[in-house]
């Protein structure tokens, strides 16, 4: 079994990828709150958080099933917050970014992840 520090890295280098293949520059860093470092077309600078979900939680009470997504940074005296969340749904190999979470974390619909819906963020918020 992967660990949760082992689906996390996995989901920030999978974000990595499918930004370098649109021409979106990502820089891999080890800063508290920050994952990456992006580069846009326009050469605007971001921080960018990764928060990654390896699969759905478990339906409850009626509810649809969804990703969950845990808001665990704290923020420090200093440390500016993350322009941008990417949310990684691994075992689909997609993502949704997001420009803020809450304080808990997110739930996101397992129907929120689709190319259409990744790519649709990735021109909002990276171009």
């Amino acid at each position: 079994m992967v660990s949760s520090e082992g689906v996390g890295r996995a989901g920030e280098f999978l974000v990595a990828s499918i930004l370098e293949a649109r021409g979106i520059r990502a820089s891999h860093v080890a800063m508290h709150g920050t994952d990456l470092w992006v580069e846009t077309p326009s050469g605007r600078m971001l921080r960018v958080q990764v928060k990654t979900s390896s699969k759905p939680a478990k339906e409850m009470r009626g509810r649809s099933q969804a990703y969950r997504f845990l808001n665990v940074s704290r923020p420090r005296a200093g440390i500016p917050d993350p322009h941008l969340y990417c949310l990684v749904a691994l075992d689909r190999g997609l993502m949704v970014v997001v420009d803020r979470m809450s304080k808990g974390g997110s739930r996101v619909a397992v129907s929120r992840f689709t190319e259409a819906e990744q790519e649709a963020g990735i021109v909002e918020y990276l171009y």
